[in-house]
């Protein structure tokens, strides 16, 4: 096909599809194939339902480059995604790089110099990326090398300690050095006479989350500590499953003593830990942040079934419809599907549940709030409770008196504040006690 074809075919706006998928494929997806080179692929559907794929390309009239990138950590490392790999995910046209991590990949990298361009080495202090930096010097290749104030060793090396001498054996062999820091280029050109440093900033606007179909605001509040202590790992895994089978990103506010521990920071899943807030600024966060959704469980034990279903009332008034534990007292309360969901206590139940709340059309999900609200201002509204509150006061045959005055009256409401969280002494004791029970799980000879 003539060159002047190809350029009609990505200019008359003719979709491009994935194989067996009818969806046209957004302009930021067609990948470059090799060396100064752009590549589509077109789905050619024939009506015996096989696919044909053809394949086009259209030279880069500009340089190309190959970059070999050593780095000492892992790749999604934020403060490497930052400086480096997010710049190699979106390289100029008639660029490929590779991304090597040291020292583990040294010899694969030090066997691509022959083909490559530049070596650029972030942060590395290895003896295997100054032996690569030297073959690469060897070679007539650039050496570039990336530092921050990110660099594990820098206190170390910044006070000259042996610790940090690799750093100056990596930097021995650069010809360039990048940093954000003038700070740090003074420092390096005050070792390194006569090396160039170009600052180059940390970028601002630097995301690599998957874009989701949608976010979701939860809430989950536990006073008395997360009580599935058996599935507590499991249940925050159920949470993110269910978010990704959805293709949801969930934002979990979550108040309690403990910290969440685990999935609290995936494309899918972010929780917020609030710590152990007081009644007050629970109340507000709750008006302040929104919730859709709240996640309420419970163990299914002599304990949970005293409780009150105080959790439907003050959610529902806020318009939450929450998922709770299928277990008393929530069991032979909520309305399932109504305004609000029962599950089972287990990892695969409770991601099914979320899965299938998360994935409700938001008429639907609002319907379960709407139900949830008017419920709660019904059944729970402050009038009612006080005027059934002190019709049993009265119901007892109390005495009246006359012109009694109160020798200690109760504050007025602008002025009530609530006690800090921590400083309730029954928090004191359940952190103490949920340590001793964690600590007795690894001693097989405790009672």
């Amino acid at each position: 096909m003539r060159r002047n074809s190809i350029d009609t075919l990505q200019t008359t706006g003719l979709s491009v599809f994935r194989p067996g998928d009818e969806r046209p494929l957004p302009k930021d997806e067609l990948r470059r194939i090799s060396p100064g080179y752009w590549g589509i692929n077109l789905v050619a559907y024939r009506t015996q339902g096989t696919t044909c794929m053809l394949k086009f390309f259209r030279k880069h009239s500009g340089p190309s480059y190959y970059l070999i990138v050593g780095i000492e950590e892992e790749v999604y490392c934020p403060v490497s995604y930052v400086r480096i790999v997010n710049h190699l995910q979106h390289m100029p046209a008639g660029w490929i790089g590779s991304l090597f991590v040291l020292p583990k990949d040294a010899l694969a990298a030090a066997q691509e110099l022959k083909k490559a361009s530049c070596l650029l080495l972030a942060r590395t202090s290895s003896s295997e990326s100054a032996f690569l930096a030297a073959q690469a010097r060897r070679a007539g290749l650039p050496v570039v090398y990336d530092i921050d104030d990110y660099l594990w060793k820098l206190p170390d090396y910044l006070a000259a300690k042996d610790l940090a001498t690799g750093v100056d054996a990596v930097l021995a062999h650069a010809t360039l050095v990048t940093s954000p820091s003038e700070a740090l280029r003074t420092f390096i050109q005050g070792r390194f006479p006569g090396l160039p440093v170009r600052i180059v900033p940390n970028a601002a606007d630097v995301f690599c989350d998957h874009p989701p179909l949608r976010h979701v605001r939860a809430v989950m509040a536990n006073s008395d500590f997360f009580r599935l202590r058996d599935m507590k790992r499991e249940f925050f895994q159920a949470l993110r499953d269910g978010a990704r089978d959805a293709d949801v990103k969930l934002y979990l506010y979550y108040l309690s003593n403990d910290a969440p521990e685990t999935c609290t920071d995936d494309p899918h899943l972010q929780v917020i830990w609030c710590g152990v807030r007081s009644y007050s600024s629970y109340r507000t966060l709750l008006s302040t942040i929104e919730p859709q959704i709240a996640l309420v469980p419970l163990p299914d034990d002599h304990f949970s079934q005293y409780k009150s279903v105080v959790k439907f009332a003050e959610y529902g008034y806020h318009g939450i419809a929450a998922i709770y534990s299928g277990v008393d007292p929530y069991r032979s309360f909520v309305r399932d599907g109504v305004d609000g969901w029962l599950t089972a206590n287990t990892q695969a139940e409770w991601r099914a549940a979320v899965r299938y709340v998360l994935s409700l059309a938001p008429e639907e999900l609002d319907s379960a709030r709407r139900q949830a609200s008017e419920r709660s201002r019904r059944e729970f509204g402050g009038s009612q409770v006080r005027s059934a509150f002190f019709s049993a006061l009265e119901s007892t045959g109390m005495r009246t008196v006359a012109r009694a005055q109160a020798l200690q009256p109760p504050p007025a409401q602008a002025e009530f504040v609530f006690r800090e969280a921590y400083d309730y002494m029954v928090g004191r004791c359940s952190a103490l006690e949920s340590d001793i029970y964690r600590l007795r799980k690894f001693d097989p000879n405790s009672k």
